[in-house]
């Protein structure tokens, strides 16, 4: 895609997000209902009509286009592209009433890189939006990871982390560790809304054993334009338009680093 191209793309992703965000809205309450997926996981009738909405739309704008997302996907095997969503992260939250939760929509060229990402916060009308070589935004203004750039201990620092029963062996040690060291820890089970917050300069890290690309996708490209780090746990690059292997985003290469050390 040429970049006039990208662009009319993200507005198009943007639109969408701004719809659904208006379903998450109208929908946050308490009680509301939930099946349990397979993986233990909860899944509501937003998250399936937010999928859908995702579906159509994008199937109108780009035919030729594969669409990943959680609760429903649309494969094109010639297809050059690839959209990554997460319609509703932050289900734990939001069967509860609690008013962490995104949007989170990304595209994917067929090398497994973001070319660009959209995760909207609806309850505080936040959109970071990013571009690949064109930086990160939330709403109109420019931002940065770099608001951390002279964060060289770990010591209270905010780290926002995801976990469940068949990583917490993995995950709890760690927690631990870097507890030990004075670092903040967060859990409130939405990694986009906290990968968000790593683009801002506000969390200094996300661990996320994860291996969903639509639970990385669009982050991966905002938090790498703010200027952060976005890796796995082993230090590398990964596809998004395939499972992934984990990911720490942290806001740079010395914090990184540290997380690393103790996780070794």
């Amino acid at each position: 895609m040429q970049p006039n191209d990208l662009e009319k793309a993200l507005e198009i992703a943007k639109d969408i997000s701004l719809r659904s965000g208006i379903i998450i809205k109208d929908n946050l309450q308490f009680g509301i209902k939930r099946e349990w997926k397979s993986d233990q996981t909860p899944v509501t009738a937003v998250d399936k009509v937010i999928n859908q909405l995702v579906i159509d739309t994008l199937s109108s704008s780009y035919p030729d286009h594969s669409i990943l997302a959680e609760e429903g996907s649309k494969s094109n095997p010639n297809s050059k592209y690839t959209w990554v969503c997460d319609p509703l992260d932050g289900t734990f939250p939001f069967i509860h009433g609690i008013p962490i939760v995104t949007f989170a929509l990304a595209l994917v060229d067929n090398e497994g890189n973001a070319l660009l990402g959209v995760i909207y916060d609806p309850i505080s009308a936040r959109s970071y939006t990013a571009i690949k070589g064109q930086g990160a935004w939330l709403n109109a203004e420019r931002i940065s990871a770099g608001n951390l750039d002279s964060k060289t201990s770990l010591k209270n620092l905010s780290i926002g982390v995801v976990y469940w029963d068949d990583n917490s062996s993995f995950m709890l040690p760690l927690i631990s560790k870097l507890m030990s060291k004075g670092v903040k820890i967060f859990a409130p089970n939405s990694i986009a809304y906290m990968d968000a917050l790593v683009a801002v300069g506000e969390f200094g890290a996300t661990i996320f054993p994860g291996k969903s690309a639509h639970d990385s996708a669009a982050a991966s490209c905002i938090v790498t334009e703010a200027g952060g780090v976005f890796l796995s746990l082993e230090g590398k690059s990964q596809r998004y338009d395939q499972p992934c292997n984990g990911h720490i985003a942290a806001a740079n290469q010395e914090i990184y680093s540290q997380i690393l050390q103790a996780m070794n």
